[in-house]
């Protein structure tokens, strides 16, 4: 993927160090009680401080999130303080639209229906110990801002989420203006379920103009993860994916092979990676497919990136006598003929070596020889697709349509700039 490389081990799985560090408390939506004016009102002027804050969820039962087909509209949970000044109260009051990741989130006009507002389901992560404080202070201003939140954190991800608040990368802004994130486990659930990704500066700002400042807004989408570096029109094929139902990993069987986060605490577990496809649209196995070798398709992909040496069909790319054992990072996403037809290896690139075949021992070739049947790809190639919303050649076909000439420019015109993006951020490292 690059000069230098980043192994498995930098693309650390979510614990403890990226929650937050006070004690579990169940997701809520949290909006002002409406005056007869319509804005939010207090009986005292001192705010809801952090400790009854967590009081009150602790005592509050937890939020069943509805149903998919009843998820427009929902109660919404409203925090005051008593007129004692002893803490604070629930009341259940309106009603609450929850906008649908990538989508229009221009909020209702206020004059056609005051009663709905937007509600936003969030998770933080790799955010920064003053970025996490921040959210904690910020908590009551929500409130005051008449705001409806719920933030996830009992899980690492919820289908039910709708922003993933994230921070950028320093060291990445040095390099590129580009907006990059560490590309962490919610950041990748977020990519392959259309989450909108933003900056954690959206949240404060929302929170300041009283408002959840619609997106997309250049501002604050992140541009990409500091793997990957920069992924140019990736926001636009994520958006088409969520437009036509079309999963990254749809019709794909994956079988993994190798140890996946055995040798290291932060790397991603195998059950990780298995629900993160999963999610995505694949079938997943962890056995070893049939011995004996699929048949591949023949046909060749239609190019976009000019830049690429040549076309090849699945059968040419993956053919039993090539070098290589696997797809390994370096080899840009949109270039390699997946047939998804055929079963995909997904191989761990910290205990399986990439090859060629004349360099392993006797031992090696034994264990893993037998990838030279298959299609098998290096986990951090995956992961690449999802950074850029592409996997193979033939889903540029499948996303951009390759009939209307004025298409196919469009698609041309994106890949060049994506395959430009990459070699840059390359050169950069």
């Amino acid at each position: 993927m690059q000069t230098k490389s980043f192994p498995l081990l930098t693309e650390v799985s979510e614990n403890s160090d990226d929650e937050f560090t006070t004690p579990r408390m169940p997701s809520l939506l949290l909006q002002a009680p409406q005056s007869s004016f319509g804005s939010p009102t207090f009986n005292h002027a001192s705010t809801l401080d952090k400790e009854a804050y967590q009081r009150t969820a602790r005592q509050s039962k937890k939020r069943r999130i509805p149903d998919e087909e009843h998820d427009d509209q929902e109660n919404a949970t409203h925090i005051t303080e008593s007129s004692e000044g002893k803490g604070a109260c629930l009341q259940e009051e309106k009603t609450s639209t929850r906008k649908r990741p990538c989508s229009d989130s221009t909020a209702p006009d206020a004059a056609e229906d005051k009663a709905q507002q937007e509600v936003i389901a969030c998770i933080f992560t790799g955010l920064s110990k003053e970025q996490r404080d921040s959210f904690y202070r910020n908590i009551t201003r929500v409130i005051e801002a008449g705001l409806l939140m719920e933030h996830i954190q009992d899980q690492p991800f919820s289908k039910e989420t709708t922003h993933i608040i994230t921070n950028i990368d320093g060291d990445a802004l040095r390099k590129t203006d580009a907006k990059l994130c560490p590309r962490m486990l919610k950041y990748l659930h977020g990519m392959i379920s259309g989450s909108w990704i933003v900056r954690h500066e959206w949240f404060v700002d929302s929170i300041n103009t009283r408002t959840w400042i619609p997106l997309p807004h250049r501002d604050y989408l992140i541009q990409g993860d500091t793997q990957f570096g920069p992924a140019p029109g990736t926001q636009t094929r994520r958006e088409i994916r969520s437009r036509r139902s079309l999963k990254l990993f749809a019709s794909s069987r994956m079988f993994f092979h190798g140890t996946f986060g055995s040798s290291g605490q932060r790397a991603f577990t195998k059950d990780e990676l298995l629900r993160l496809l999963r999610d995505g649209g694949a079938e997943t196995s962890q056995r070893r497919p049939p011995a004996k070798r699929p048949p591949l398709s023949s046909s060749r992909p239609v190019v976009f990136d000019t830049s690429a040496k040549e076309t090849l069909s699945a059968r040419e790319y993956f053919s039993s006598d090539r070098s290589f054992l696997y797809v390994s990072e370096d080899i840009k996403p949109w270039e390699v003929p997946i047939d998804r037809a055929a079963p995909i290896i997904v191989c761990d690139p910290t205990s399986t070596p990439p090859g060629p075949l004349s360099a392993l021992s006797p031992v090696d070739s034994r264990i893993h020889g037998w990838l030279r049947d298959h299609q098998a790809i290096s986990l951090t190639w995956l992961l690449n697709c999802i950074s850029c919303s592409l996997m193979g050649a033939h889903d540029i076909e499948l996303l951009y349509g390759s009939s209307d000439e004025a298409d196919l420019a469009f698609a041309r015109e994106e890949m060049h700039r994506l395959s430009q993006a990459w070699t840059l951020w390359r050169n950069k490292k």
